[in-house]
């Protein structure tokens, strides 16, 4: 009896083990982009940059897919991540596109849209190729919630 329960045992072990995988390519990684964000400010670096007091346009980066929403009737505050007085539906999507990045450059659709980084917890995306200094850009601010 004792025979076949450790040959039961060995089975069960063998088999379990097998199902697991610990590869780095399996792991659940997610994107430091997943989530949304709001516009927050652009212009050209350093001259000309436009902060907004209010929210008027989001991203929403999902496994592969990145969607546009605007705004339906007026803009919102944005309060340390929440967007105040407002709910995702008060925004509707304008454009969704699959979306790739490579590199520190963002493809949308399969097309070179230009550079993207992180600076002070802001997501940075120039528009133009070349210098980053001289391009024209967008800052969004993660949006942790709505209030």
């Amino acid at each position: 009896m004792k025979k076949l329960f450790l040959i039961a045992i060995s089975i069960c072990v063998v088999a379990f083990s097998g199902c697991s995988n610990n590869s780095d390519d399996n792991l659940n990684k997610t994107s430091p982009y997943e989530g949304t964000w709001a516009l927050v400010a652009s212009g050209y670096y350093e001259e000309d940059c436009s902060e907004y007091e209010e929210i008027e346009e989001l991203i929403l980066f999902n496994g592969s897919v990145m969607s546009i929403y605007y705004i339906k009737e007026q803009a919102y505050k944005i309060q340390n991540g929440y967007l105040i007085g407002c709910t995702m539906n008060d925004f509707e999507c304008e454009e969704t596109m699959s979306y790739s990045i490579q590199n520190d450059q963002l493809y949308l659709d399969g097309d070179y849209q230009g550079n993207i980084k992180f600076e002070n917890g802001l997501l940075i995306l120039y528009h133009n190729e070349g210098n980053p200094e001289n391009d024209y850009y967008d800052k969004y601010q993660r949006v942790i919630g709505f209030k």
